[in-house]
């Protein structure tokens, strides 16, 4: 894997290895303070054959909390998590969300909407802990109750009276 800046320096890589029984690995990348666009390109192989994968990285923009790393495991508590590579869930998972923390929050809220924005009657577990050192936001969200649809994890957080929404956008398969 490698993240390249819009002149084409490359400006890290990582190499990992996707497990059997799952679909995703974590990279973390150490780079300077660098400006946006930045381009990752991901080369995947296999015994046989092999896979050529281009994006463009968007960086966060928020002031309290920054991008959400996603993990999916089993619904029970000592399941280990993985790392997302899409956002796409089956409702015999449970989704996991963490926010790195950028200063203290005196305001957290979560809630689940549906396809509309509508707020749904469902409890997700929030928590603060701490991740490699750093303060993070963590929801857990058993998907279950959930049918097959579109979702958005809404993350309400706020520090005197600056007040911002981390969003999530998932589905749910089968």
């Amino acid at each position: 894997m490698e993240l390249i800046d819009d002149k084409g320096a490359i400006l890290a890589t990582a190499t990992g290895r996707i497990e059997a029984g799952t679909r995703g690995v974590q990279f973390p990348i150490v780079s300077q303070s660098v400006t946006a666009p930045l381009h990752l390109v991901a080369r995947a192989k296999s015994a046989g054959s092999g896979f050529d994968g281009r994006g463009e990285v968007v960086v966060a923009t928020g002031t309290l909390v920054r991008a959400p790393i996603l993990y999916r495991a089993t619904p029970s508590p000592r399941s280990p998590l993985r790392p997302v590579a899409d956002f796409l869930f089956r409702r015999n998972e449970r989704l996991h969300v963490e926010w790195p923390v950028i200063g203290a929050l005196d305001q957290r809220l979560v809630r689940i909407l549906d396809r509309r924005g509508l707020p749904l009657p469902l409890n997700a577990t929030l928590t603060e802990r701490e991740v490699d050192g750093a303060p993070a936001i963590a929801v857990d969200l058993n998907l279950a109750p959930l049918a097959e649809g579109d979702y958005v994890l809404d993350l309400e957080i706020g520090r005197g009276s600056t007040k911002e929404h981390a969003l999530v956008a998932f589905r749910v398969v089968r």
